[in-house]
């Protein structure tokens, strides 16, 4: 069942979930679900490093063949997700902190 959601972003495709959606509009379907607040600079940097830490075990699971492609994509995906999120935390901190 492809139910429409509410959306505000001008492309209503992107809140659909149909199949061929690019990693940006599923992004911002993410976004409009988990508001992100703002944080600050430092403890973002120190959670891209741990994702970033963890995308790279993740890699690695996949290349000595650990894991399965399937799972490796959803993984990457959900971390990919959790990325663009605290860039956006990072982005809202930085653009309140010059309106000061």
């Amino acid at each position: 069942m492809n139910t429409p959601l509410n959306n505000t972003h001008a492309s209503k495709r992107s809140a659909n979930l149909e199949p061929g959606l690019t990693f940006e509009s599923v992004g911002v379907f993410f976004m409009n679900i988990y508001k992100p607040k703002p944080l600050p600079s430092d403890i973002v940097n120190r959670c891209l490093e741990e994702l970033s830490c963890i995308i790279g075990q993740l890699e690695i699971k996949q290349i000595t063949h650990a894991i399965d492609l399937p799972v490796y994509q959803h993984q990457k995906s959900k971390l990919s997700m959790q990325v663009l999120y605290y860039r956006e935390c990072k982005r809202l901190f930085e653009k309140g902190k010059t309106n000061e």
